[in-house]
This record gives C-alpha cells, structure tokens and sequence, in this order.
C-alpha cells in the first residue's frame, strides 16, 4: 500500500472561518458517517477524497475523534 501523509491542522486558530463553516455543514448533513469523516478529513487537510479514503478507516476515525475533541463547538460536550 502507498504511504499517504496528510498535514493536520493541531489547532482551530490554524483553519479559516470559511473552512471551519464547511466542515460544520458535512457534519450536520446528510450521508454516512464514513463520508462525513472522510469528507472532513479532506477539507480539514487541504487535500482529495481519494488521498483519504487511501488510509485505514480505523485511522481515519482515530484522527477525528482528536479533532473533534479539540472542536469549539464540542467544548462543552460530555464524552461516554
């Protein structure tokens, strides 16, 4: 398998408004949760679907599970 290497944003402060709107309407849309997280995963990293759906998607899901833990909105989440 390639080896696929994403930049990932470590901080909110890192992504735009813009960025940060589209990733909330992927997230309260409609589709699959395996979509919405290779969907977000793309914006967030500037880069293709395709590149992301390359990864593991147990990866992929262990990289959103830190970013949505460090999400703004989740800041008064409780997680279980």
């Amino acid at each position: 398998m390639k080896e696929v290497k994403l930049i990932i944003p470590d901080r909110w402060s890192d992504v735009t408004i813009e960025t940060y709107q589209k990733y909330v309407e992927i997230q309260e849309g409609k589709g699959s949760d395996k979509k919405k997280v290779i969907s977000s995963l793309a914006l967030l990293c500037g880069t293709d679907a395709k590149i992301v759906k390359q990864m593991a998607y147990r990866d992929l899901l262990e990289i959103m599970r830190i970013v949505k833990k460090s999400d703004p909105s989740e800041a008064n989440a409780v997680y279980y």
